[in-house]
């Protein structure tokens, strides 16, 4: 056999060997991975009115969800989880994931909530044009005196609309529909010639009447 055969037989063996002993590999074995710890997956909620990402608290079995880069990030052990998310202006949803999601990602569409009701006067009779704001949300009655505000969050009802007495109500959260009346703006007014008002002490006493009557305008 050529010498050259021979030593090139020679160094492959050596290759082999050292090559073996470093990787600790031996007949039948097989090369194993090491750990990457449990794997996770993400979970993503959007508004189902338009469907843009939202701000959402997400529980898992009771306790919140740690965040990466501003995402929720569960932790699988091999287990069903329990999922709570929440977030504020919409309706929270609980969900069982019994398996770990193919892609990596569960992801949730929350309804938003709906604060509904009509605005009548103090008789009863439907109120058009009424302005409803409830925080940043707002609306205008109909001809039925309706209104809808989506994505409401409990807080104070503002009402208004020209010549009626403004009002307020406090909603908590808890119902639908809320019905509210207003009442008309009523003046009791006063007239006054020029002459009582460049006179001080007559201005001053008709001002003070305004302590003691009903007169507002």
């Amino acid at each position: 056999m050529p010498l050259r055969l021979l030593i090139g037989g020679a160094l492959c063996t050596v290759a082999l060997s050292a090559c073996s002993g470093a990787l600790g590999v031996h007949p039948g074995d097989a090369v194993v991975s090491p750990d990457r710890g449990a794997p996770a997956f993400t979970v993503v909620v959007l508004a189902a009115d338009d469907l843009v990402a939202i701000d959402a608290t997400v529980l898992v079995d009771g306790s919140e969800a740690s965040l990466v880069d501003g995402a929720p990030l569960i932790s699988w052990q091999g287990a069903p989880v329990e999922l709570d998310v929440s977030a504020p202006g919409f309706e929270p949803w609980r969900f069982l994931v019994e398996q770990y999601p193919d892609n990596g990602t569960v992801e949730f569409r929350l309804e938003p909530v709906v604060l509904s009701g009509v605005v009548t006067t103090n008789d009863g009779r439907p109120l058009p044009g009424v302005s409803v704001a409830l925080g940043d949300v707002q609306d205008q009655t109909d001809n039925e005196g309706r209104y809808a505000l989506d994505r409401a969050v409990a807080g104070t009802i503002e009402l208004e609309r020209p010549a009626w007495e403004p009002a307020s109500f406090t909603w908590d959260g808890a119902i639908a529909e809320y019905d509210v009346s207003m009442d008309p703006l009523v003046i009791h007014a006063i007239r006054a010639s020029p002459e009582d008002v460049l006179d001080a002490d007559r201005w001053e006493t008709i001002l003070s009447l305004t302590d003691v009557t009903g007169i507002n305008g």
